[in-house]
Formats: structure tokens, sequence, C-alpha cells
């Protein structure tokens, strides 16, 4: 907004203003002592100068120059925070792009957590990699405009991690055989809470369940001189279970001939 004394005699004013060093002014006109410039650039210094025009086209020489210096554009913090593609250690994170951003600063931590992780992305995405499983987190981003000047960090948005994969158990083995037992055993997983052991002989439809919080178990009440196969599940701590796992094999032993006695 430029504004001026008003002339007594002046019927209307002519303004001209430029950005200091350019060749060519820019004019308007007024009938009153002031009067609102608009389509500036920003962050530039403009020199003006003033005209009375007192009617019958006499009109004074321009005024001396004055200035003035436009203001930086505002530097907004994002908006739009959303996660996408969460996986139980990864998440892609976006947020709607700011015009005049030349970069973005991502902070993330677990909710609730004293301190944050900081990121930096010349785009408006960012892929977080390394997280825990199945748990929530939160992340904010500010905007940086350039020449030192950075918004506030945008309000935080949150997305939680999968539970991990409950995956089968692997490396099954028959230990311990006897004519009437086994010990069933099998690689354990680290997000197990318990396991389900499936057994029969092979040619039976019926299968015989246990379940065991250890990576093994001894079954007992086998039938002697039988082939059995036996599968394991896992049931995770997170709630969910995984597949049986491919069935492996063992066979009983005959009973064992003894000496008589009395």
């Amino acid at each position: 907004t430029i504004d001026w004394i008003d002339f007594a005699g002046a019927t209307g004013y002519t303004v001209r203003y430029r950005t200091i060093g350019s060749a060519n002014w820019t004019t308007i006109t007024s009938v009153i002592n002031t009067i609102i410039v608009t389509g500036l650039q920003a962050a530039s210094t403009y020199e003006f100068q003033l005209q009375s025009n007192c009617g019958s086209g006499n009109s004074s020489i321009f005024s001396n120059s004055s200035s003035f210096t436009t203001l930086a554009p505002p530097c907004n913090s994002p908006s739009g925070l959303s996660a996408s593609n969460v996986t139980n250690t990864s998440a892609v994170l976006t947020w709607s792009a700011f015009a005049g951003a030349s970069s973005y600063t991502i902070q993330y931590r677990e909710q609730g957590a004293a301190s944050w992780a900081t990121q930096s992305s010349n785009v408006t995405t960012y892929s977080l990699s390394g997280l825990l499983a199945n748990t929530t987190y939160e992340f904010a981003v500010q905007t940086n405009c350039g020449a030192g000047s950075n918004s506030s960090f945008s309000i935080p948005s949150t997305f939680a991690t999968s539970a991990p994969p409950c995956v089968s158990p692997s490396g099954l083995t028959a230990n311990s055989i006897s004519d009437n037992s086994a010990v069933l055993s099998w690689n354990p997983v680290s997000t197990a809470a318990s396991y389900t052991v499936e057994y029969r002989i092979t040619t039976s439809p019926q299968w015989y369940s246990v379940t065991t919080s250890a990576a093994s178990v001894t079954i007992n009440g086998l039938v002697a001189s039988s082939n059995y196969e036996f599968q394991v599940q896992t049931s995770c701590s997170s709630g969910n279970s995984s597949p049986f796992s491919t069935a492996a094999n063992f066979s009983t032993l005959a009973v064992p001939c003894l000496i008589p006695t009395g």
C-alpha cells in the first residue's frame, strides 16, 4: 500500500514503480492519496515515484524515489500426510507438495517416545525401513524453502506396522525312537508362542494332536513297527498362526524280544 500527503490542487495522481535496477516502469493512477499495488515479486526491492495531476494537462514532475522490499513468501508446513505399503518393518511416507519448497525434513518415532529420528527428502515421499514390527509410529514433515526459511513441523500423522509373519517350523526330525515312543523336534520360530503337532500312521485318515511351548515334544503310546508322519504349526504371540509344515516321517521299532524270566 503506497500513500502520500495530499496536494490541495491535485485532481489525481500518477504512480510509477519498478524493481530497482529495472529499465521499465509500471504506471497506475489514483484520484486519492493512496493506492494498493498488487502482482509484485516476493522478496524484491522496489522504487516508486509520484506525480500530481492538477487538471487542464497541468502535471508536476515525478517526485524523488522512495523504496520498499516485499516479503519472502510464507513457508508453510505440508499437509496430506499418509503412510502406505506398510509392512512389519517398513512404510512409505507421503505428503502434499508445497510450491515454495526446496526440500523437506521428516521426523518419526515410536508413538510416545522421547526423541525423534530425522531424515530429509527432495520429493514428497520417503521410504522408511528397519522399523519394529507390530508398533505404532508417528511422523511429521517440515518444509524447507531455502535461504534458511523453514516451516514449523506439521501435525503428526500415525501408522502401525504389521505383526511379523507367522511362519511354519522347519527342520522336523524324530529322535529317541522306540517301539512305542519318539521325541519329535524342529527349528524354533522366534515369534512363536506355542506349537501344534499333528501325527498319524501314514495309512490312517486320523490325525492326533498335541500342543507344546517348546520346539520338541515326546509322543507316547505309538504302535510298534509302524510308519508315522507328523507336521507342526506355529501359533504366534500376535495371535495368528502359520500353515502346517511339510510332513516328516519316522518308523517305530519292533517290540523288543526279551529273554524269558521266572
